[in-house]
């Protein structure tokens, strides 16, 4: 079965890094072609005793202009590596989305995985996030994507207490088999015109963000 392929890289910020990034100081030399700013309110759920969060699940809903995608994903060993499968849904879907939350077979096998993992317990949204989020292409050969994503998210959990963070993040995408997942190197050298085209860019984008954000 084919899927998409995401593996990503992250480095949590500070304010100044995040507007450092957004003016591309540190990333200047890059052939960037265009960037695109994108505002989407998020709904994360859970458990009503945080059962996803114990076993490192996330199951969030975001809103675009027409409709809502529906994303869960699964840890992996590596932290740099995930599974993750998403939904699109109609917004009105998204208003029966709570206890219970299998309103439509199609919903159901999409969370079956889930299903398995929790049982047939009720959810809940537990954080209401706002996401600023700046995606900037690096590379795209129809195959590979690579990009550059600089966000700053607004939450404020179910108990109100609120906070703000800063993240920058690579992301690497490939249609492919979950079974040849591979690290976000590996992936890299796999391809040798994507490695010549990428290694600096990519070598350069690395020590950047080591320095800004850690």
């Amino acid at each position: 079965m084919i899927h998409k392929i995401e593996v990503e890289r992250k480095f949590i910020l500070d304010e100044n890094n995040f507007d450092d990034l957004l003016d591309l100081s540190p990333i200047e030399r890059f052939d960037i072609g265009r960037r695109k700013t994108f505002y989407r309110p998020y709904i994360y759920y859970d458990t009503p005793d945080l059962k996803l969060l114990d076993k490192g699940i996330t199951l969030s809903a975001r809103l675009r202009e027409n409709d809502c995608v529906l994303s869960y994903k699964l840890p992996k060993n590596s932290p740099e590596e995930r599974d993750e499968y998403q939904l699109s849904l109609l917004q009105n879907r998204l208003i029966s989305l709570g206890s219970p939350l299998f309103i439509t077979n199609k919903i159901s096998r999409f969370l079956t995985n889930l299903y398995e993992a929790i049982g047939p317990v009720s959810l809940l949204g537990t954080l209401s996030m706002s996401v600023e989020n700046t995606r900037m292409p690096i590379f795209n050969n129809g195959l590979y994507v690579l990009d550059l994503s600089v966000a700053k998210f607004k939450g404020e959990n179910i108990f109100g207490r609120s906070n703000i963070l800063y993240e920058a993040e690579v992301e690497l995408q490939e249609e492919g088999s979950i079974d040849d997942m591979l690290t976000f190197s590996q992936k890299i050298q796999k391809d040798y015109s994507l490695q010549q085209i990428t290694s600096n860019k990519y070598q350069r984008m690395m020590d950047s963000l080591d320095k800004s954000g850690r």
